[in-house]
């Protein structure tokens, strides 16, 4: 059976768009597997004089900005781990404490780890497992999605070598 010009080109088009959103996809999968956090020991940590803290909870966006003297722009503790903020510690401090943090920087400074006087604020375990468990998450999602493509990729590949034809539109 000779398969038309329409057919072979909707193939084709459809072939390319669904490898290359798997392509995507497995990309995004591999850079989740990939990603790694230091470990605790080799951290860098310096003291830092507190101005004041912003919740950003009430813009739906579940993340703190702390203000230090050493920074012009605010530190954040980003969405995965703000509940894992002691918020009544962040609420104790006042402006002048020095706080202790370490930081990793991004488009933004983000606050990996902080303490007041021997308190825990946000622990680095509390970072790395919330990090971890949201990249779990991504890996799962990615896959799934990877399978979604290549199902239909696969059957209509199958239709197609077979018929000549695509799998009719639904």
């Amino acid at each position: 059976m000779k398969n038309s010009k329409k057919e072979k080109t909707t193939f084709i088009l459809f072939t390319a768009v669904t490898l290359c959103s798997a392509l995507l996809f497995l990309v995004c999968f591999i850079a989740l597997a990939l990603t790694r956090y230091p470990s605790p020991d080799t951290l860098s940590y310096e003291a830092c004089t507190f101005v004041k803290y912003q919740d950003k909870n009430l813009t739906k966006s579940e993340e703190y900005s702390v203000y230090v003297e050493e920074y012009d722009e605010p530190l954040k503790i980003d969405t995965v781990v703000y509940s894992k903020v002691s918020k009544e510690a962040l609420s104790k401090l006042e402006a002048g404490d020095t706080v202790t943090i370490s930081l990793v920087k991004k488009n933004f400074l983000f606050v990996c780890a902080m303490s007041y006087n021997q308190t825990s604020i946000l622990s680095y375990e509390d970072y790395v497992a919330e990090h971890n468990a949201t990249n779990r998450v991504g890996m799962i999602v990615t896959a799934c999605l990877i399978l979604a493509l290549f199902c239909p990729l696969v059957i209509n590949l199958v239709y197609y070598i077979k018929t000549g034809r695509n799998l009719p539109k639904i």
